[in-house]
């Protein structure tokens, strides 16, 4: 159930299990008892670039916003903050003429779900990278998401805004960076 993770019964059961590490997506908010207890060890994916767009739903608002280069999805380590934590990879949507939003996501969670796996395989080889500090992201709440915005992100695919971000996509992309492992890059080993 939602914040049952932070009861202190599963949180004690959780530091005596004592995990090498613990992976998160999609959970409820993990209190500071469990970050503490784990630094660096919990690695939560966020459907997202951090630090462009944090909280719920924000591959949806930057579609919505027309600002389809911080689609994409990034692996932070856990932090109290939300979506916060220091970045250890991130990866952009791979968007084709024609996309639709399903098709955008889809491919997204495709994506992340086999560089999650090589992630948690090939932990050994993670380098620190910078951090993208310099850049202030918008916060998005699960209430956020409205049918409007629904009908505008619709009106954005028919209005072809696929076409327009992919004439300037690589100006974006150098524009907003993302933080890259070398060995995640080209779909890993």
């Amino acid at each position: 159930s939602k914040n049952e993770i932070n009861s202190s019964e599963n949180v004690d059961e959780i530091i005596n299990l004592n995990p090498d590490m613990i992976v998160t997506f999609g959970c409820s908010i993990i209190k500071l008892p469990l970050i503490k207890a784990f630094k660096n060890r919990i690695i939560n994916v966020h459907l997202g670039l951090s630090p462009y767009y944090l909280g719920s739903g924000t591959n949806f608002h930057c579609l919505v916003n027309n600002e389809f280069q911080f689609a994409g999805y990034t692996f932070i380590y856990l932090d109290k903050g939300i979506d916060t934590g220091e970045i250890i990879h991130q990866a952009r949507a791979k968007i084709k003429p024609f996309d639709n939003p399903h098709q955008i996501g889809n491919r997204i969670i495709k994506k992340m779900t086999k560089d999650f796996i090589n992630l948690i395989v090939n932990f050994n080889l993670v380098k620190s990278k910078n951090t993208l500090t310099e850049f202030e992201g918008r916060t998005y709440k699960n209430k956020d998401a409205t049918d409007d915005l629904t009908l505008k992100l619709y009106e954005n695919f028919e209005n072809n805004f696929v076409n327009e971000y992919l004439k300037n996509e690589i100006e974006l992309h150098k524009k907003f960076p993302i933080i890259e492992q070398d060995f995640l890059k080209s779909g890993g080993k």
